[in-house]
């Protein structure tokens, strides 16, 4: 069966004895060296470069997905993120009683410094500007910019 992107590949693929996609970190280097060796004088070393790219372009349409990453650019100073986190799943118990409580966390973007308190209570405006005021306390400064998650109780809009 001929290749979507030229039948070089696959055919140079079943001279080799190999599948073109049974090996997918097979590389053309490998391929041209093992071709030659089964058929001396068939295939010049001036085929590398052509293999080469229909190798890099197979594995792009038929290889193994790639995770996408944005990378993000953060100045020192620039971003605080605040948030907070359900610790009910830890069944947190003082004198057999269980905790009902949160986690109010802020972190530097840039640095990954963390200041943590915890909150009983629920989410609330009281809540996020006590541990906003005791993280820019710790850290002697506050950030230019302060982002914070969605509410999960708070306003809902009427109508």
């Amino acid at each position: 069966m001929a290749d979507s992107l030229g039948p070089t590949r696959s055919r140079l693929a079943k001279r080799a004895g190999t599948d073109a996609g049974a090996a997918p970190a097979l590389t053309a280097t490998t391929l041209l060296e093992e071709i030659q060796r089964r058929y001396p004088g068939q295939y010049e070393n001036a085929l590398l470069r052509t293999l080469q790219r229909r190798v890099r372009a197979w594995g792009a349409s038929h290889g193994k997905e790639r995770e996408i990453f944005f990378a993000q650019a953060h100045p020192p100073g620039r971003l605080g993120l605040s948030d907070f986190t359900h610790v009910a799943v830890l069944q947190v118990t003082i004198a057999g009683a269980t905790l009902l409580h949160l986690l109010y966390q802020f972190a530097l973007a840039y640095s990954g410094w963390r200041y943590v308190e915890v909150v009983l209570g629920g989410e609330s405006f009281m809540a996020l500007s006590s541990g906003l005021q005791n993280a820019a306390w710790m850290m002697g400064g506050v950030p230019e910019e302060h982002r914070t998650g969605q509410p999960r109780g708070g306003l809902q809009q009427q109508g």
